[in-house]
C-alpha cells in the first residue's frame, strides 16, 4: 500500500462520515471518540485484505500486554503537558484511536492513525504527532502514521479536512 492510497482512503471515510444520515451533532461539542469509530467503520470497507484488520483504541501488543511506548525527553514531556501519566521506568501508555494492522503480530502494521479536532489546543496536536513518529519505530514500526485534523462544522468537514502523515 502506498502513501497515496492511504491519503485516498481516508479522505474518502471523511467523505463518507459527512454524507451520513443523520448526522453527528459536531456543533454540539460531540466527543472525539465518536469521529474516531466512524471514521474506522468507514476505512474498513477500503481495505481488501483478509489479514487486516482496522482496529479502534487498540491498547494491546501482539503478546497481549498494553501498549507502552518509552518515553524520550521531548515525548515524556509533551505527555505530561497534555496531563498523561509518565511512569517511573520513563513509559508512557498508549491507546492509538485507530490502527490498521494484521492481529497478534508486528509484521503487518500499515497504518496508526490519531483524529483531532482542528480547535484542539496546540499540545495536543504535538504530543499526537510525537505519538505517531514513535509508533512508526521499533517495536511497533507501522508504514504509516496519520495525523488527521477535522473542523467541527459541517460546511468545513471533508473540505478543510487535514491529512498530515507523520515519520
Amino acid at each position: 500500500m502506498t502513501k497515496e492510497y492511504i491519503e485516498i482512503v481516508i479522505r474518502k471515510a471523511i467523505e463518507d462520515i459527512e454524507n451520513e444520515t443523520p448526522r453527528l451533532p459536531l456543533e454540539a461539542r460531540i466527543g472525539e471518540r465518536a469521529v474516531v469509530g466512524r471514521l474506522a467503520l468507514h476505512l474498513t470497507k477500503y481495505f481488501s485484505d483478509p489479514e487486516l484488520s482496522v482496529d479502534i483504541e487498540y491498547n494491546i501488543d501482539p503478546v497481549g500486554d498494553r501498549k507502552w511506548l518509552d518515553a524520550h525527553e521531548e515525548l515524556s514531556k509533551a505527555a505530561k503537558d497534555v496531563k498523561r501519566k509518565v511512569y517511573e521506568d520513563g513509559t508512557i501508555a498508549v491507546i492509538p484511536d485507530v490502527i490498521i494492522h494484521k492481529r497478534g503480530t508486528n509484521e503487518k502494521n500499515l497504518a496508526v492513525i490519531e483524529v483531532k479536532f482542528s480547535d484542539v489546543r496546540a499540545k495536543e496536536s504535538s504530543y499526537a504527532r510525537l505519538k505517531l513518529t514513535a509508533f512508526t519505530q521499533q517495536p511497533f514500526e507501522y508504514i504509516f502514521g496519520v495525523l488527521v485534523s477535522v473542523p467541527r462544522v459541517w460546511e468545513e468537514f471533508s473540505m478543510k479536512a487535514k491529512i498530515e502523515f507523520v515519520q
